[in-house]
């Protein structure tokens, strides 16, 4: 994600994990979710996207046509016992 350190991703990845896609659960599908704190603009959004999509046709041999990405705006997020409230950002 541009403007995002890789200090601060927190990635989980399940395993034979039963999708189904257009009725079927015999292709490989991948669905991921991305929560975003503080990029209400959604900048760079599409690359991350495409980026997301060309690592599971790549690494896991998932047709782009079977990735979904679904992404959260977070405003309010809580990590190592403290809260980050995106209005305190400016």
């Amino acid at each position: 994600m541009p403007g995002k350190s890789e200090d601060y991703l927190l990635v989980e990845v399940r395993d034979k994990c039963r999708l189904f896609l257009r009725g079927k659960s015999d292709e490989p599908i991948a669905y991921s979710t991305a929560s975003i704190f503080g990029n209400e603009s959604h900048a760079g959004l599409r690359e991350l996207t495409a980026e997301i999509t060309r690592v599971f046709g790549e690494v896991l041999e998932i047709p782009p046509a079977n990735v979904y990405v679904k992404y959260d705006d977070i405003s309010v997020w809580g990590a190592g016992g403290m809260t980050f409230d995106r209005r305190e950002f400016g």
